[in-house]
């Protein structure tokens, strides 16, 4: 099944500052159209106020005008988009609905100069126009104006004294409400507001950048001074969680490192002792048996505080080329005899503690050669991770048993004999070393032979 790409960025920073700019932009968004929407209908109130103003002075001046002259008056008044005329009948028929306010409002403006109450229609789209204008050129004007204006209209029909009606019909030009959108002061505003998005989401984020990078050298077994304490509280809590499980941390490692140090070191005298005692017993037979248990126990104390500074070690990462790194392992183990082949692989840069990850390599090398009489070895780069896999001719590990092999003194071989199975320290000190580099080891059967998957990370 196809994942969807996530909605939101991964990182912290990014994700703030898409949050807070996408409530920012439809807070304002929501406050412009309302500002813009009381604007639209103030200026069309504004206009239509203008028409009733000019249709009173028509009025006004229509008294002071001989009948016989006044449809020639009312044909020098009319403009292309308000028109005039004189007729026996109204042209506002009756029984449509209209605007009672805007009625009253104007019949109250013609009171002293009409006959009766004026009739209004409200029109969406305007269609009559004063055909007969004449523009400043002198010619009648038959073009469309070059802007994005809605065009409604109005139609009014007053009774005047003499039985006759004037008729009025307006387009009312109010410009859409977008068009007056103030673009540039939107832009600059958002452009600010970007800037302290950033400003201010960095300074927040600074110590949880710190705190991850912290974590990141632990997680591979590096140095990390403590992470200082600043930022939100809540951050403040999370760093000084940190750096008490660091100092906790050091403190158990090290204290385990020394007793099994103490404890190797007061082993070795009385093992020496034993040693020298077995060489002077005549039986021969005896005196070798008792020489091998010696020489096993030594190896076991070795072997267990080998294993304790597995991930104490104090050597300082530093950036090597991995797949030179395993083609030396595999030259050493060539030049003793084993059967170890190392295929071409590209150069890989990963920064890592080198002798460390050296000795987890040979350990699964040299269980390759023991079980599996041989190994073949290759690195790549897969998915952010340097893969460096090893793989053999052997019996395989049960799958039930996968997750044990990984852990101190088991071993698969039940004889207990060191020269047999080791002492089941090699895959344990091998994972311990991978994952304080950051990466995991993966083992799989295969038909027939076993492969070993070391994964460690790349440098973003």
């Amino acid at each position: 099944m196809t994942r969807l790409p996530p909605l939101l960025p991964r990182r912290i920073f990014p994700r703030l500052a898409v949050l807070l700019l996408l409530s920012i932009l439809l807070s304002q968004a929501v406050n412009l159209h309302e500002a813009l929407e009381t604007e639209h209908r103030v200026h069309k109130s504004l206009v239509r106020s203008q028409i009733f103003e000019q249709l009173e002075a028509v009025l006004r001046l229509l008294q002071a005008t001989p009948v016989e002259r006044q449809a020639e008056v009312l044909d020098h008044l009319s403009l292309y988009e308000l028109c005039y005329s004189l007729s026996p009948t109204p042209q506002v028929g009756t029984g449509f609905e209209t605007d009672e306010q805007l009625i009253r409002r104007l019949g109250s403006l013609l009171r002293l100069y009409s006959a009766g109450a004026p009739r209004l229609h409200l029109l969406d789209k305007p269609e009559q126009r004063c055909d007969g204008y004449q523009a400043v050129s002198g010619r009648p004007y038959d073009g469309h104006p070059n802007h994005k204006h809605e065009f409604n209209g109005l139609a009014v029909s007053v009774p005047l004294a003499e039985g006759r009606w004037l008729n009025a019909n307006a387009r009312l030009v109010v410009p859409s409400v977008w068009e007056s959108t103030p673009v540039a002061s939107i832009l600059v505003m958002m452009l600010a507001t970007v800037l302290i998005v950033f400003l201010v989401v960095s300074h927040e984020t600074r110590s949880l950048r710190r705190l991850a990078a912290a974590v990141e050298r632990l997680g591979r077994g590096q140095p990390t001074p403590k992470v200082p304490e600043s930022g939100p509280s809540e951050v403040v809590g999370l760093i000084r969680a940190f750096n008490t499980m660091q100092d906790r941390l050091t403190r158990f490692i090290q204290d385990r490192t020394r007793l099994l140090a103490a404890i190797s070191h007061d082993l070795r005298t009385p093992l020496t002792s034993l040693r020298l005692k077995a060489e002077l017993i005549e039986d021969s037979e005896t005196a070798e048996q008792m020489i091998a248990t010696i020489e096993e126990m030594t190896a076991i104390v070795q072997s267990s505080l080998d294993f304790a500074r597995s991930d104490a070690t104090l050597e300082e990462s530093r950036d090597i080329d991995l797949a030179a790194l395993v083609d030396s392992l595999v030259e050493d183990m060539a030049e003793l005899g084993h059967g170890v082949v190392f295929e071409d692989s590209p150069r890989l840069i990963l920064q890592c503690r080198p002798t460390a990850l050296r000795r987890a390599l040979r350990n699964l090398i040299e269980n390759a050669v023991r079980y599996g009489e041989g190994a073949r070895l290759c690195c790549r780069a897969q998915d952010g991770f340097a893969l460096v896999e090893i793989e053999d001719q052997g019996p395989g590990i049960p799958e039930a048993q996968m997750a044990e092999v990984l852990k101190p003194f088991v071993r698969l071989e039940e004889s207990r004999n060191s020269a047999t199975g080791g002492v089941g320290l090699g895959l344990a000190i091998a994972n311990d070393i991978v994952a304080a580099h950051g990466g995991h080891l993966e083992m799989r059967n295969l038909s027939p032979g076993f492969k070993v998957s070391v994964l460690l990370p790349l440098p973003s």
